[in-house]
């Protein structure tokens, strides 16, 4: 039998969804920039040869970015 999680009083609000990241793994800052259309179709490209999201792509080229230039920027990339 299901149950419509809803109505169910046992069920706690805390119980609901994804659990929540420790506070230096979420990713709670926001970052907003601008693209050229050409950029944004090559973006998109990418992202639907990774069978990814374009948000998910992004992240990932600014992880890769950080990781292959902490020597030259000790710290930043933390």
């Amino acid at each position: 039998m299901m149950t419509n999680r809803k109505k169910d009083p046992s069920t706690k609000i805390a119980d609901l969804g994804r659990p929540a990241l420790a506070s230096n793994e979420a990713r709670s800052n926001r970052i907003v920039t601008f693209v050229t259309d050409r950029q944004l179709e090559a973006l998109a490209q990418m992202a639907v040869e990774d069978s990814r999201t374009l948000s998910s792509l992004v992240q990932v080229i600014i992880i890769q970015h950080l990781k292959n230039n902490t020597n030259n920027h000790k710290g930043e990339a933390q």
